[in-house]
């Protein structure tokens, strides 16, 4: 939900949908997905350290997946 919001620009309710999926999961995989994606929208509404903030641990993770390579580049594009 929180992906189609985003797309269709209506990133409050990203924020929404994100933060209750980080509520909700109790998968970690699930939850690494949500982090991404509300760190994702918080740059697009240009809240930096937020951003950040949030996907920090993911960035220093030793993920070498698809994940672990956006979050490196989403952190960067916050610093």
């Amino acid at each position: 939900i929180g992906q189609i919001a985003a797309g269709m620009g209506d990133l409050p309710r990203a924020i929404q949908a994100y933060d209750a999926a980080l509520q909700s999961a109790k998968e970690t995989g699930l939850k690494d997905y949500a982090l991404y994606g509300k760190a994702f929208v918080l740059i697009q509404q240009e809240s930096y350290q937020p951003a950040l903030d949030l996907i920090a641990p993911l960035a220093q993770s030793d993920r070498t997946d698809s994940l672990g390579a956006e979050s490196k580049i989403a952190a960067a594009i916050c610093l």
